[in-house]
């Protein structure tokens, strides 16, 4: 009784347009909705691969120490088709040489010296005891240095009252002398301005001593001449001390840069600093 009363009082069926289909694509021939229903599942497949790919390409690859050329994954397919890929199936990515290089040669734990043993030998114990001697005098050695460099001078080397007075009056009576100086210039040179000179007149040179002049400048000019040539000379003749020069420049050069070197592979052997 309960459902009738939802049910309609109106015997009259609800006027509703047939429709002959239920969406447009039912409208097309059965041949054109085959082809479009395969190229929508190749398309979906392709997708499908594509982020398999790409998933796989930002997976990180685990590399292994071992070779594992050559093996095959007992739980994989005998069937010849796709396989999960493997570590031995990784592609192997260029990477940076130092990459694979330790930051420090030294052990990750430094073992500890046999002298600190619980029963240690007589000869580790004495070569521990060596050690420790060294430490503690290169400690004291650069205390005593220290202590060398800001030790108090002696009584005898500090300054007397004569040098602190010498030194509160510094500039003083150098000032007087130096206006005594400029008053005796001033003095001279007044001396010297009421006694006027005559004017020099030009004396003119004789034939001879024109020829003279000449003469000498001209041994002057080959003079320089020569002395150009035997410069000149002495450079061609200088070839086998440039190449000496040279010869020790280069291996000064291959010198520092094998203490470089050397530098570099001493600190691979020093703690490495975190901070």
């Amino acid at each position: 009784s309960a459902s009738k009363n939802l049910e309609s009082s109106s015997k009259v069926k609800a006027p509703v347009k047939p429709r002959r289909v239920r969406y447009p694509d039912a409208r097309k021939p059965a041949e054109v909705r085959e082809a479009q229903r395969q190229r929508l599942a190749k398309r979906l497949e392709r997708g499908a691969v594509d982020r398999l790919r790409s998933v796989a390409r930002k997976a990180k690859v685990v590399t292994s120490r071992f070779d594992l050329t050559g093996l095959s994954d007992l739980w994989g397919n005998d069937d010849g088709g796709e396989s999960t890929p493997t570590a031995a199936d990784a592609v192997n990515y260029r990477v940076p040489s130092h990459r694979h290089q330790k930051p420090s040669l030294l052990p990750a734990v430094e073992p500890p010296h046999p002298g600190t043993s619980y029963n240690p030998s007589y000869a580790d114990h004495q070569d521990l005891l060596r050690r420790a001697v060294e430490v503690e005098q290169r400690k004291l050695n650069e205390e005593r240095r220290l202590d060398r460099c800001l030790a108090m001078p002696n009584k005898r080397d500090w300054p007397t009252e004569q040098d602190r007075i010498a030194e509160m009056s510094q500039g003083l009576y150098d000032q007087e002398e130096d206006e005594q100086e400029s008053e005796q210039k001033t003095v001279d040179c007044e001396a010297n301005v009421e006694v006027a000179l005559p004017a020099p007149t030009a004396v003119r040179k004789t034939r001879q001593q024109r020829r003279r002049a000449a003469e000498q400048k001209k041994l002057r000019r080959e003079a320089k001449e020569r002395k150009q040539a035997r410069v000149l000379a002495n450079d061609v003749y200088r070839i086998r001390t440039l190449k000496a020069q040279l010869r020790r420049n280069a291996e000064l050069s291959e010198a520092r840069q094998k203490r470089r070197q050397q530098r570099e592979v001493d600190k691979l052997y020093n703690a490495r600093r975190l901070s």
